[in-house]
């Protein structure tokens, strides 16, 4: 029963060969495998059964394929609306931020500065904060050419072999 099992499993992930799934349904055909196996033998005596019909009538002509012009013209009216929607969205959003922004008297900047050497100090550090980034992702992109660069000569010389 353990083989059977074993065979069983690897008939369901298509792994059988035509003498093991011979066996299967032979088994299941010729056994009563009780009640372990009963519905197994009822699926493999379907398949027996239905292996066996035969259509007798004749196969009724294809009617040619037409595009219907109302599905074309239902997926340009569905694009309009998404588009509509998009921009009654934009506007609803645009309205809300003036009213938001109107009532906080148009200022953009909460927090504004006064002193001069202040804003001065500020921008300098935001600047060199910038400039530091800036180097770290241009020695990082560096790096990733130079690797892009080895993996081309690597492909070229699996190519030329």
């Amino acid at each position: 029963m353990n083989d059977l099992n074993k065979l069983l499993e690897k008939y369901w992930n298509g792994e059988t060969s035509l003498e093991e799934e011979k066996f299967i349904k032979n088994h299941f055909k010729e056994e009563d495998t009780g009640k372990d196996t009963g519905e197994l033998q009822a699926l493999f005596t379907f398949f027996e059964k239905e292996k066996n019909i035969k259509y007798s009538g004749d196969l009724p002509k294809s009617k040619s394929v037409t595009k219907e012009p109302n599905v074309v013209k239902m997926t340009l009216i569905k694009k309009i609306a998404v588009a509509a929607s998009i921009l009654l969205v934009l506007g609803i959003g645009t309205y809300i931020s003036n009213s938001y922004l109107a009532k906080n008297n148009n200022s953009y900047a909460k927090n504004e500065i006064k002193d001069p050497e202040k804003a001065r100090k500020i921008a300098e550090d935001a600047l060199a904060m910038l400039a530091s980034n800036y180097a770290k992702g241009e020695e990082t992109m560096t790096k990733s050419i130079k690797n892009f660069e080895k993996v081309n000569i690597i492909n070229s010389l699996i190519k030329t072999n």
